[in-house]
């Protein structure tokens, strides 16, 4: 069963097979998510080895997948809900460099108390798969109630309102 639970890894094209992908292509149009922000020092139990020394944080095992398995199309979008730490740790590095070299990140939303329970502020980067002839992207930051008010409301004008110009080699 292509989606059972074990040490293999998830395969997609059996799960998906009739996955609505452009016609000729491989991958999907777009993926959008918010993984688990489960971490674990070494690994976790049924998933792969971890591919990062040190502690492993079940998202970037999520995103790693989606990369490295070309889940996304040549072309296609890319979006997920993170813990705002992906942006400095070390074990998502080598991501960091693949999306900034390998992509184009179209934006970037920093948000801080979006989720009431949450310990951690999030990022929500927003990325095409193939590389950028672009020398910078917007980058926004909610953290004020009024500005998450206002971003409940009208995402796209507030985020634009908030937002100013990072360079790709910023998030290496």
């Amino acid at each position: 069963d292509a989606l059972a639970l074990d040490t293999e890894r998830f395969d997609w094209q059996s799960a998906f097979g009739n996955a609505p992908c452009s016609e000729g292509s491989d991958g999907f149009d777009a993926v959008v998510g918010n993984p688990p922000y489960v971490a674990a020092k070494n690994g976790l139990p049924g998933a792969a080895p971890p591919r990062n020394v040190g502690q492993s944080d079940l998202y970037l095992m999520f995103l790693s997948e989606v990369i490295e398995k070309r889940l996304v199309k040549s072309g296609g979008m890319l979006s997920m809900v993170l813990p705002d730490p992906m942006l400095v740790r070390g074990n998502a590095a080598a991501i960091r460099r693949k999306l900034a070299e390998d992509w184009t990140i179209l934006s970037l939303v920093h948000i801080s108390h979006a989720f009431p329970d949450a310990n951690v502020a999030n990022i929500v980067p927003v990325c095409r798969n193939a590389r950028s002839a672009t020398t910078e992207f917007p980058a926004s930051r909610i953290e004020h109630a009024a500005d998450r008010r206002s971003f409940a409301q009208r995402p796209v004008a507030t985020a634009a309102a908030l937002a100013g110009p990072v360079r790709p080699s910023v998030v290496l």
